[in-house]
């Protein structure tokens, strides 16, 4: 029996419906179904202008048409039938300020073995509606997620985890409008983590997940506000980044709303100049030709999904960043998240002028080491700062919760771990397998000492030392079609030379490469770079003759190599292929001239 599920359909609305203290309408699914229905851009923008905290708006506005986002999501499949649902939690960029919203959508998806899972994701899309981002634009975005897993059968999970299966993975998700099979101009990338029960690798290292359903719960609910010029040409993320730093260095930080204002733009900095601020993405949105190397990437994606097969990935479609590389990135982006709407809970109590609640304005940074005990305490001289006219011993056998761990929920537990001050302390005792940062709120129950309000207390920042080695990627079992599968090998040769070459490349790639990490590696680094080398080889006559050359003169030494011969390179070779390799990448998109790279450090070993 599927052990219970934390994130369940009736806590996840519950929490949706309630999620602003005071908020309690629905946005009705039939209000966003038909675009056309939209007001007016002029009404539009006269909301924009009357924004206020804990108030949601049903638009936000765009950097030229551009909008931003990040965040973490949630899901989960109550059986192992190739369905799941998933529950985002959102923090959206605009020129007015920073705004959250909650999302969920359910799709079919290939890997059936999935218990649950949860990642982190940055992502950008051009609004088809100007100036303005509706949310009922955003209610009609279906995702495509191609996602792969990296798993280690000697990586042992520990604490909740331990009776099951963990992968790191990575994704990147294209949006399409309902049912159709044309690509809006947008992407998301993903880091995280699934839960399986099985207890052997998992035998799907390729996963595909294809929304049918989707809904924009509520928001947008504005946290933190600024005027940024939309029209400006600079990139949106330079201008928010500057945006950040006037957030950080004018912050009220005696109050409740300036100390998170400050402590979010001091994290959310350093994360937007990583992949944000990327020449990749840089490049996708200035770009007015549609020419980007992501824009390949958007329409070899739905040149795929057109096939009505998506069971084998076409070799013209690029996979994933490596989960390795993704995870590090996306790393800070839970506990950003998570403070924002923190901040959001608050500015929404305001708004209601309810006082039955008391929040401390204040974060405790604990530092813990992965896969060991980590402990967080609340004390009763902590309780006692909140309430007037009180002492710490009135608090003995108070009621206190601590949030738990995604990982905790993942494997079935409670969303809130309830306890007791007992000699003056109530504590919560952890084990997190990642170094993921987190960001839990500890809360005191009402109770008579606390003149009957909840109490709020410092929200505690989890920092664990960055030793989680994400395991390596083992491309061999994804399933290719491999009538598609693009080879860059092919490019420079005639049929007649293909009939003699391929058979020599492909037993040295099955006899030798295979049965080797590094050999490995370089397969699914080839794989990765031949859509676009492809392309280059045959716009570059010069550059195919230099590898057609390359590749004859190496034929014997492969030859050899394939017969049981010393696998080693003569000096001239070795250099011919360093310039070949630097002639390649100089033309090269970021992201192929990072594989290239590699490429080069894998063949000095």
């Amino acid at each position: 029996m599927p052990i219970k599920h934390t994130i369940s359909s009736i806590t996840i609305i519950a929490v949706m419906t309630l999620f602003f203290i005071g908020v309690h309408s629905r946005i009705g699914a039939a209000q966003h179904d038909n675009l056309s229905a939209l007001p007016s851009p002029q009404k539009m923008l006269a909301t924009l202008s009357q924004l206020a905290y804990g108030q949601q708006v049903r638009q936000i506005g765009t950097f030229n048409g551009w909008t931003m986002w990040m965040g973490w999501d949630g899901s989960f499949s109550e059986n192992y039938n190739p369905f799941s649902e998933t529950y985002y939690w959102m923090v959206y960029f605009a020129p007015e300020g920073l705004f959250v919203a909650l999302q969920s959508a359910k799709s079919n998806y290939s890997n059936v073995d999935t218990y649950a899972a949860y990642d982190y994701f940055y992502g950008t899309l051009q609004s088809p509606f100007g100036s303005i981002l509706p949310s009922a634009y955003i209610d009609s975005l279906k995702g495509v997620t191609l996602s792969i897993n990296a798993f280690d059968s000697s990586f042992a999970p520990v604490g909740p985890l331990s009776q099951l299966s963990m992968a790191v993975t990575s994704g990147q998700t294209f949006f399409r409008i309902g049912s159709l099979k044309t690509l809006q101009r947008g992407i998301q990338f993903s880091a995280g983590m699934n839960v399986s029960f099985s207890l052997m690798p998992f035998s799907l290292p390729f996963c595909v997940s294809l929304d049918y359903e989707s809904k924009f719960e509520a928001g947008f609910y504005p946290i933190i506000l600024w005027n940024i010029d939309p029209t400006s040409s600079n990139n949106p993320v330079d201008k928010v980044i500057e945006e950040l730093h006037q957030v950080a260095a004018n912050a009220d930080t005696q109050s409740f709303p300036g100390y998170y204002e400050k402590e979010i733009a001091d994290m959310m900095i350093p994360f937007l100049e990583t992949l944000p601020s990327s020449p990749l993405l840089r490049e996708f949105m200035a770009s007015t030709n549609r020419d980007s190397h992501i824009d390949n990437m958007i329409s070899h994606a739905q040149d795929w999904l057109r096939t009505g097969d998506t069971s084998k990935l076409p070799g013209s479609v690029a996979l994933p960043m490596p989960p390795e590389e993704q995870y590090a990135t996306m790393r800070p982006v839970k506990a950003i998240t998570d403070m924002c709407f923190e901040l959001g809970f608050e500015h929404g109590y305001r708004s209601k002028n309810r006082d039955d609640t008391i929040y401390a304005d204040c974060i405790i940074t604990v530092h813990c080491k992965p896969a060991h005990d980590c402990t967080l305490e609340a004390t009763a001289e902590e309780v006692a700062e909140l309430v007037p006219g009180s002492h710490p011993e009135n608090f003995e056998g108070v009621g206190v919760g601590f949030d738990t761990t995604p990982e905790s929920q993942a494997a079935g537990g409670e969303e809130i771990y309830w306890t007791t001050i007992e000699s003056g302390v109530a504590s919560y005792t952890f084990v997190n397998n990642t170094d993921t940062p987190l960001f839990l709120g500890v809360q005191v129950y009402a109770d008579p000492a606390t003149g009957n309000k909840t109490l709020e207390l410092c929200r505690r920042k989890v920092v664990f030392e960055e030793t989680f080695v994400v395991p390596e990627t083992d491309y061999d079992d994804i399933e290719y079609d491999n009538q598609t599968r693009a080879c860059a090998a092919t490019s420079v040769l005639s049929d007649e030379e293909r009939c003699l070459v391929l058979p020599v490349l492909r037993t040295f790639r099955d006899t030798l490469l295979l049965h080797d990490a590094q050999g490995k590696q370089l397969i699914a680094l080839y794989y990765r770079l031949s859509p676009w080398l492809t392309v280059q080889l045959r716009n570059s006559p010069a550059l195919r003759t230099q590898c057609r050359t390359l590749l004859f003169s190496l034929l014997p030494t492969v030859t050899q190599w394939c017969q049981g011969g010393s696998m080693s390179l003569a000096p001239q070779a070795q250099r011919a292929i360093d310039i070949l390799l630097s002639d390649i990448a100089a033309g090269a998109p970021e992201p192929y001239r990072r594989d290239i790279e590699k490429v080069r450090l894998l063949l000095q070993r």
